[in-house]
Formats: C-alpha cells, sequence, structure tokens
C-alpha cells in the first residue's frame, strides 16, 4: 500500500493504492485473511468461478489456482478429490445396476420355467 500526495488546486490529498495482493498477503494477519476468506467462499460468484476451476481447470475468464507437476496444489487435491468421489459413486451405481440385471434375470428364468410348466 503507497500513499502517496496529490495536489488537487489549493489542497493536498492522500492517495491510497491498493493492491489486493499485498492488502491480502502482507498487511492482512492470517485470522482477518482467513475471515475474509471464509466470508467470500459463501458468495455464489465466487462458488461458480471455483467450481468452473475445478471442473474445467480455469475461471470463465481463463484464471486458475496454481498448478505444480506433483499434485500438490488445493486445486489439484481437490480436482482428485472429486474425482474419486465420482468414480466412488459411478462404482456403486454400476454395482447396483448389475445386482437389478441378476434379479431380472432370475424373473425371467422363473417366469421362463413357469410358461413352460403352463404349457
Amino acid at each position: 500500500m503507497q500513499p502517496t500526495l496529490v495536489k488537487e488546486g489549493a489542497s493536498t490529498c492522500i492517495r491510497l493504492d491498493i493492491c489486493p495482493y499485498e492488502l491480502i498477503h502482507d498487511v492482512m494477519t492470517g485470522e482477518d485473511r482467513e475471515l475474509m476468506i471464509e466470508s467470500l467462499s459463501c458468495h455464489d460468484e465466487v462458488i461458480n468461478h471455483v467450481v468452473c476451476q475445478l471442473v474445467e481447470g480455469y475461471t470463465y475468464n481463463g484464471f486458475s489456482g496454481t498448478w505444480a507437476t506433483s499434485r500438490t496444489t488445493a486445486l489439484q487435491r481437490a480436482r482428485e478429490k472429486i474425482a474419486l468421489q465420482y468414480d466412488y459413486a459411478a462404482k456403486k451405481t454400476i454395482e447396483d445396476m448389475q445386482r437389478q440385471i441378476e434379479s431380472l434375470k432370475k424373473d425371467v428364468e422363473y417366469w421362463r420355467k413357469a410358461t413352460e410348466l403352463h404349457y
């Protein structure tokens, strides 16, 4: 944050140019930063941008969190966690469908035999 004296006619004003990065990382305490992030994380605009990063890798405007080849960033860990949950859900759905197919096969076999005995 750099204060600058600005002369406007006979008066002098102080102008503060605030860089969001400097404000968040250099000026705010860890607790203040946590509270701000917690508050922002509940806003739909923020959620939409984060979801877009998780699904697509980038926000609507092409921004992205940090990436590393070792999958160590929060974004990469979150994407991996979602993928694992999706895999688990898909696996459970497939298993349920396979059980239903087996049950239907038994029903078909039962009715086939019942029909043969009847005729």
